[in-house]
């Protein structure tokens, strides 16, 4: 089973690999270092279109999960931004009015989430467990001969 494990290693290797490659990305793409408190205003059903100030249908209308648009204050100046996960309609109804809190790019506050999370952190997480996953397994097959 020296072949077995052998594969084994070398998937978590680039399992790994691939999760440290998406941490970097994200250190190097989340600029959103500030926080403020803002409130859930409205949902939609497409966020990125929302965010390119492209015409979306807002409100329930319709089926399927919804986007929560949520405003928030920096400086004085109102932004509104759609967050980039969806939610099942009712969870996001339970938003409305209520505080969020608010992760801003201070340098451009209109880059802002409402998670500190980014998919990249994500990504990079499930990776790198992964990639230990597998190197465990192939040590195991290789010492043990499975």
């Amino acid at each position: 089973m020296l072949i077995a494990g052998s594969i084994a290693m070398i998937c978590g290797v680039v399992f790994f690999v691939l999760g440290i490659t998406f941490f970097v990305l994200e250190k190097k793409t989340w600029k959103s270092t500030a926080q403020t408190e803002g409130r859930v205003v409205d949902m939609c059903m497409n966020a990125i279109a929302y965010n390119n100030g492209k015409s979306v249908r807002t409100g329930e209308s319709g089926t399927g999960n919804r986007c929560p648009i949520y405003s928030y204050y920096v400086n004085g100046r109102e932004y509104r931004r759609a967050s980039n996960v969806a939610y099942n309609k009712g969870y996001v109804r339970s938003m409305m009015n209520k505080p969020v809190m608010v992760y801003y790019n201070p340098e451009n506050p209109e880059q802002s989430s409402l998670g500190k999370m980014t998919a990249f952190a994500f990504m990079g997480i499930v990776f790198c467990g992964l990639g230990v996953l597998f190197m465990g397994m192939g040590m195991v097959f290789i010492v043990v001969g499975i």
